[in-house]
């Protein structure tokens, strides 16, 4: 009966190791988009040091907020909401970056206090190298557009027509209550 049994496992194995595997795309829970790695993002912060968005991928969820550099980080309505939420994103892990084209000196002139887990990020309008792959430049005006998007835990993000798709802040509220 055991060497039976064995033929039968073994052929069970065999057959469903020669089975083509069906890869179906990770997606979001409820959003049904393609999720994936975020494009780089990486740069001088307000402190002058060097920053790295892959540093925190995989480890911790993160909010990216694009803003205007005109408006300043005290000006973005997405930053100064997240601001008054601190307490709540530290004690959930959520690191925060808010890129801009303004200079490091022009955001510590600015006055935005970066606590833990804030940090404000250059990308120089020159070469938007950041704003780009993400999706927040308009070509033709060669302005910044502000957006906001949020990285699972997992160092995914919503992905359409290789750009991440930009979260809503209902749906940044959404995961701040949770």
């Amino acid at each position: 009966m055991l060497p039976l049994a064995a033929i039968v496992i073994f052929a069970a194995v065999e057959y469903r190791l020669r089975q083509p595997v069906e890869r179906k795309p990770q997606t979001g829970a409820s959003y049904g988009a393609p999720l994936e790695a975020p494009p780089p993002l990486e740069g001088t912060d307000s402190n002058n040091n060097y920053f790295r968005l892959d540093r925190y991928l995989g480890r911790q969820e993160v909010i990216v907020v694009f803003f205007d550099r005109e408006k300043g980080a005290n000006g973005d309505p997405v930053l100064a909401e997240l601001k008054k939420q601190t307490q709540t994103l530290k004690s959930r892990g959520i690191f925060v970056v808010a890129v801009s084209s303004a200079l490091p000196q022009e955001n510590r002139k600015a006055g935005f206090e970066t606590p833990v887990p804030f940090v404000l990020v250059t990308d120089p309008d020159v070469v938007w190298k950041f704003h780009r792959p993400w999706g927040c430049l308009d070509e033709d005006a060669g302005t910044a557009i502000p957006k906001v998007f949020h990285i699972d835990r997992g160092g995914k993000v919503r992905v359409s027509e290789n750009c991440p798709v930009e979260s809503t802040f209902s749906e940044i509220a959404k995961i701040l209550s949770r």
